[in-house]
């Protein structure tokens, strides 16, 4: 215990946040069964500092993402996803807190159907950069979108495919299996973009695949593929990479950040007084 109070001051000050915010990731860490929770901690860490998100964001963010896409509690490749995720907010109109609450809300259903990492990062940065809704609001509408994509069951659904000339499935190593969400979303898009402004059939694709609730996020991202496009080269760049630490880096040397530095160096010093052997033999 005493190790890792000396390391929540460290690691937290690192980032400009205070070692109560790792401590408390140490702990969610440990409760999702992570033998590294004190890495995962200061992952969590930096995500906050990075994104300028609340500590309990940032860890469900962090145990979602590591959940669906299977990662094993691998912080290099949750770091990755920080990285990339954090240099399209760094490019585009949408904040870290919005792309954290989509992918927290969205990630599993992703994952489930096929959907990358980097596909889901674009996806919800063109729908939230288009809409200007909430993170929240933009992970609750394309995680219905996606599950509508691959309902064969639903009879709108189905019509609106084939009136279109549209198969929801193809034929690969010589079984029929569906196509992903992204294959049938580029294949909307460019059915979408060909019809003519006010024609009913623009209507009913929003109405039946994105349904009345989500027709406007659906919307937003058939009408800019270009821009899920730039989103999905910004998360591939090689520019990426750190982009995270050099961002928290400006956050720890904020004002704010400086007095959470100032105030863990404050505390650990009386901790280490309190505990000296000179008091305790005084």
């Amino acid at each position: 215990m005493k190790e890792l109070g000396d390391t929540a001051f460290e690691s937290a000050s690192k980032y400009g946040k205070s070692a109560s915010d790792y401590l408390t990731g140490v702990q969610e860490m440990y409760r999702a069964g992570f033998d590294n929770a004190e890495q995962m901690a200061e992952l969590s860490v930096l995500a906050q500092s990075a994104g300028d998100m609340d500590s309990t964001l940032s860890n469900d963010y962090l145990l979602a993402t590591n959940a669906a896409y299977k990662y094993k509690g691998s912080v290099e490749e949750l770091n990755k996803v920080l990285d990339s995720q954090n240099y399209i907010t760094n490019n585009a109109a949408i904040s870290m807190k919005d792309i954290a609450d989509a992918t927290t809300e969205t990630a599993s259903v992703a994952a489930q159907y096929g959907v990358q990492i980097d596909e889901l990062s674009a996806l919800i940065a063109t729908a939230t950069a288009n809409t200007r809704e909430s993170g929240a609001e933009v992970g609750t509408a394309l995680k219905a979108i996606l599950i509508n994509l691959q309902d064969t069951t639903s009879k709108p659904v189905t019509e609106t495919f084939d009136a279109l000339g549209i198969s929801m499935t193809k034929v690969e190593n010589g079984a029929e299996r569906l196509k992903t969400p992204i294959e049938l979303i580029h294949e909307l898009a460019d059915a979408y973009n060909s019809l003519p402004e006010g024609d009913i059939m623009r209507a009913n694709i929003l109405n039946e695949i994105g349904q009345k609730r989500h027709a406007n996020t659906l919307a937003a991202v058939l009408s800019d593929m270009e821009a899920y496009n730039k989103m999905l080269e910004l998360y591939n760049s090689n520019l990426a990479d750190d982009s995270a630490y050099r961002e928290a880096e400006k956050s720890a040397n904020n004002f704010s950040g400086s007095l959470n530095k100032l105030r863990n160096t404050w505390t650990d010093t009386v901790d280490n007084i309190l505990n000296s052997d000179t008091l305790t033999t005084g």
